[in-house]
């Protein structure tokens, strides 16, 4: 009985399912297209976005959607994943292969409560110029011998500082703006990680004090990305 009362059931869910996307299917779904933003020309590639946006109480197990492109335009032939959201669950559809599981109920946290508004310094530097610094001077460090990088914001330059059991190293990235002399030590691997992910040439590098959060964003202004890295206790002494 106890089988043929889930066979039914399955059944039953299967049916209100089908019957509810079939008449309210242009209800709380939303279905986008849209090529990235950034420019193109013959022979470059570009990514595709297909965004599938299902507010309805009930999951979407499976969705496909057609479109038109121009003759031209080639696609790879890597498998793509597509995802769909309901008011409950998101599923992940990778080929033949779905995936469903339950959204988690609650607010999430709201780090923009975490990001300072205010910064007293503002320096303006090349991302690769820094990032080379912070690689030299994360030469000496290791699991073995770890220690965090003394940055010292000077007036037209940054100081770079890390001692080890191995050795001292020491690298000067040039900048624009002053940190008037303030010292922060940072995590080499967490600070390098930022660097590496910016998506933008030229940044910004926002900070208060030696205990606060420190800010890499877009120097032009951009709301791209915004990297908030946390500073390291210094020691007293080098």
């Amino acid at each position: 009985m106890a089988v043929a009362a889930m066979i039914i059931g399955a059944f039953f869910f299967s049916y209100l399912t089908s019957a509810v996307f079939s008449r309210m299917w242009n209800k709380n779904l939303e279905v986008t297209v849209e090529f990235t933003k950034e420019a193109v020309t013959a022979g470059m590639d570009s990514d595709l976005k297909e965004t599938i946006v299902n507010r309805k109480w009930l999951f979407l197990p499976f969705l496909q959607v057609g479109f038109q492109t121009h003759r031209n335009l080639k696609f790879a032939e890597d498998e793509n994943v597509s995802i769909s959201v309901g008011a409950k669950h998101i599923s992940f559809t990778i080929g033949n292969t779905v995936v469903i599981s339950r959204r988690l109920e609650g607010e999430f946290l709201n780090y923009r409560k975490s990001i300072p508004e205010n910064f007293r310094y503002t320096l303006t530097v090349e991302r690769s110029d820094i990032l080379s610094t912070i690689d030299r001077v994360s030469l000496i460090v290791s699991e073995k011998n770890s220690s965090p990088v003394r940055v010292t914001f000077n007036d037209g330059n940054i100081d770079c500082i890390c001692v080890t059991p191995i050795g001292k190293a020491e690298d000067i990235c040039i900048c624009e703006g002053s940190g008037e002399g303030l010292e922060i030590g940072f995590n080499d691997r967490y600070l390098s990680d930022a660097l590496k992910a910016a998506a933008s040439e030229k940044l910004n590098i926002c900070i208060n004090t030696a205990s606060s959060p420190c800010i890499i964003s877009a120097a032009d202004g951009s709301d791209k990305f915004t990297y908030m890295i946390l500073p390291v206790r210094l020691r007293a002494g080098v």
